[in-house]
């Protein structure tokens, strides 16, 4: 049996796709071809490491930002943050200058008002993005990011995201029926993103292309 976090995980992913799938039936070979998507395990890394990720994956493919960060990781001493690291490092590590302002952004507000940051958690939405954009570089995709894969939630469609956009133009191409509206996905937006990363990942549309 299934520990009760674990249940209740399976449970909400089942009702997200049972409603997506109500709400465009359209979307059932790309659900049934992916198969079930769940939430992402919330709270697993603490709120420096999972910003440090997010401002490396600005506008970069997972694998390309998986390489940089890990570059990160090694140059790190036990208990530092990458915002710590020097710019020489950081920039032989892959970052832009932008982004190495903008991870020394954020350690400067991590330090100063660590309070605030920690309570990023409980905010609804809204207030999330706009405490999280009250930050030199950072707008409302890296809002959305913490949002879905560190905070758990559910209903948050990162409509600015490249794959996503793509993922939708590619699904009317190939598909030739209703377009996507993720409104009538709430309150498991989240989900849908998912579906469509998901897709975007096992090389769905482009097997229907062919």
């Amino acid at each position: 049996m299934l520990p009760k976090e674990s249940q209740h995980t399976q449970r909400r992913a089942i009702e997200a796709q049972k409603h997506i799938l109500t709400s465009h039936p359209h979307l059932t070979q790309v659900v049934e071809a992916v198969g079930l998507q769940k939430m992402p395990e919330i709270g697993v890394q603490p709120i420096p490491q999972a910003m440090a990720k997010i401002i490396v994956s600005q506008m970069l493919s997972g694998s390309v930002a998986k390489v940089i960060y890990g570059r990160i990781e090694n140059a790190l001493q036990e208990g530092e943050n990458a915002w710590q690291l020097d710019e020489k490092t950081l920039l032989q590590c892959g970052l832009s200058r932008r982004k190495v302002r903008t991870l020394r952004e954020f350690g400067c507000r991590w330090d100063e008002d660590r309070a605030t940051v920690e309570r990023w958690p409980m905010l609804e939405y809204e207030d999330l993005v706009r405490s999280v954009t009250d930050i030199w570089g950072l707008g409302e995709w890296s809002a959305s990011m913490l949002a879905i894969f560190h905070f758990g939630n559910e209903d948050v469609f990162p409509i600015a995201d490249g794959s996503l956009t793509r993922a939708m133009k590619m699904f009317a191409e190939t598909q030739a029926q209703e377009a996507i509206d993720h409104t009538r996905c709430a309150p498991f937006r989240s989900f849908l993103a998912l579906y469509l990363w998901a897709a975007l990942d096992t090389g769905y549309f482009s097997k229907q292309g062919s």
